[in-house]
This record gives structure tokens, sequence and C-alpha cells, in this order.
């Protein structure tokens, strides 16, 4: 282990202007970056946040690496991802470096809420336990969810991708893109889901097949069904 903090660490409101490596390090309580800005590249490569971690209004001006990271509840509320946003490596940059186990994982329930990441997000092969919640969240370039895992209720209400959302592969129990505003394509090739949503989603292209969606929408639900909506979302298709 590289860093251990047996009690909370407060970095709330601090400039760091240089590099920063919390690699390997364990926190064992909370983790406070709220307001922080980070001028140049940080690493969190397989970092432990036992009791949480609070990345509120934090501004990541460089790369942000959370490689094998494993969370507790965490908050990246209103967070702004200047540079890459790395929760994973991506699948040809894995094959090329022969890496393996570095993924993030999310134990219990995690909101992006209002964040904004201006390159892109690699969330590839990573899992969410609980919750995620990535409501009004901004994507300027790709963001990758391929083979990722989640495992309590996703939300991508309102958010605008200007690239590629790709969720190749990925598992889903429910997922909302209710009112989502995608300008290029929603990938969910060989995605599967147990009930998904896209009331007046803005999409230009989706891929995706019926079979994968059939009876799978929410407003087909026996306990909710409201075929005018459902209609609606098959005419997306």
């Amino acid at each position: 282990v590289r860093s251990q903090f047996c009690g909370p660490l407060t970095l709330e409101k601090t400039l760091i202007g240089g590099e920063t490596d919390f690699k390997e390090a364990k926190f064992s309580d909370l983790a406070n970056f709220n307001d922080t800005i980070l001028e140049h590249k940080i690493s969190f490569r397989d970092a432990i946040f036992s009791a949480g971690a609070s990345f509120v209004h934090t501004q990541f001006h460089d790369l942000a690496s959370f490689l094998g990271c494993s969370f507790q509840k965490s908050t990246f509320l209103n967070v702004q991802f200047h540079g890459e946003a790395l929760f994973n490596y991506d699948r040809h940059t894995r094959s090329s470096l022969q890496k393996t186990n570095t993924a993030s994982s999310f134990k219990a329930a995690v909101t992006f809420i209002n964040a904004r990441f201006n390159k892109r997000a690699i969330f590839e092969d990573v899992v969410f336990e609980k919750e995620a919640t990535f409501t009004n969240a901004f994507f300027g370039e790709q963001i990758s969810f391929i083979n990722a895992q989640f495992q309590g209720t996703a939300f991508f209400n309102y958010i605008y991708c200007n690239q590629e959302f790709s969720a190749i592969n990925a598992s889903f129990q429910t997922v909302s893109f209710n009112h989502a505003n995608i300008t290029r394509r929603l990938d969910l090739t060989d995605a599967v889901f147990q009930n998904i949503s896209f009331a007046k989603a803005s999409l230009d292209l989706i891929k995706v097949e019926r079979k994968q969606i059939h009876q799978k929408l929410f407003h087909e639900d026996p306990k909710i069904r409201h075929y005018l909506r459902a209609v609606d979302e098959y005419l997306i298709f």
C-alpha cells in the first residue's frame, strides 16, 4: 500500500498545481475533494475508498485516472473533467499494454449528476453494484460503457452526448434515457436489460435489435402500462 489515511482526508477548496499520485492509497474514512482544482494529472490507481468519496464541484484540468479503484458510496456531483476521465482503459489500450484488472468498481450508489466530461470518458467493464445516476451529464467526446455491469437502476435522463454513446454488451437491470440528447449513435449492440425507457429522447441513431427491447420498455410493464407512450418509443427505432 502506497499511503493509508486512517481518518478523514479533507482537501476541500484546494488548488493543486502539480501532478498528484494517490496510487494504491487506502482511505479508511471519507475522502473529501469538494471544490478542489487539480491543474495537472492525477492518479488514484488501485485506490480503495472504504468510507466514501466526495468530488462535488471538483475540477480536473488534465487526465484523471481512477483505474482499478474500489468505491463505497461516492458523489461526483457537478464535477468537471477537462481532460480524459479513465475508470478503465479502453479495449485497445488494454490489449496493447497487456493490462488486466484495471476496471473500477462501485460497491454502493454513485452520482454523476450534472457532471461534465469534456474529453473521453471510459467506464468499460466497470461494475455498478447499486444505483448509478448520470442525470443531466454532458459528454463532449466518446463515452464508453462497453461490458459495464449495472446491477442497480441506471439513470441517463437529460444527458447530452456530442459523440457516440457506446454500451456494447453492457448489462442493466432498469435503465432510463428519458429526454436524453445523443447527437450521434447510441450503441446497445448485445446489451441486455430488464427494463428500459427512451421517453422523449432525441437520438440521431440507435443500434439495438427489436428483440432486445421487446416487452422491456418501461411503459409496457403491466403494472404501469401506458401503450401510447410505448408506441412513441418504438417509433424511435
